[in-house]
Formats: C-alpha cells, sequence, structure tokens
C-alpha cells in the first residue's frame, strides 16, 4: 500500500507523456478526468500511507504532474494567451 502513490504518479506520467505524442488511448472527456483526478488521488495516497523517502517522491512527482497538466494549462490560457 505505501508504493501505491508512486505507481499512480508513474501511471499518470505515461499517460501525460502519451497524449504529448498524440496517441489517444481514450477519448477527450475521459483523459482530462484522468489528468485531473490522478495526481490528486496520488498526493492523497502519498500522504496518508506513504513515509519517508517514499512520501517525498510520492508528493513531488504528483505534484510535478498536477502543475504540469493542469496548472499550466489553466495560467497559460486566463493570463497570456487569452485573446484570439
Amino acid at each position: 500500500m505505501k508504493h501505491l502513490s508512486i505507481y499512480v504518479f508513474i501511471f499518470n506520467l505515461l499517460f501525460y507523456a502519451l497524449t504529448l505524442f498524440n496517441i489517444d488511448l481514450v477519448p477527450g472527456i475521459v483523459w482530462r478526468s484522468v489528468l485531473i483526478t490522478g495526481p490528486i488521488i496520488g498526493i492523497i495516497l502519498a500522504l496518508l500511507y506513504s513515509k519517508g523517502k517514499l512520501k517525498v517522491i510520492g508528493l513531488s512527482g504528483n505534484l510535478f504532474v498536477f502543475v504540469i497538466a493542469i496548472l499550466m494549462p489553466y495560467i497559460v490560457t486566463t493570463f497570456i494567451w487569452n485573446r484570439p
């Protein structure tokens, strides 16, 4: 159970990397929901079940995916690319 947050991080990272290379495994709405809920579930699992180095790896990895998949597109579309 303590390695589960790391497995979720690896799954999220691979899922995001595949979509960057235009390999669509699932439709768009499912893709967005996986990229939103995946890192959140990984962060919760890291906080609840991991200790020591596994906690740091799980938290930092899932936060990285969270920032890249959720926060960066939101910031870019809101503040930088807001005109057609």
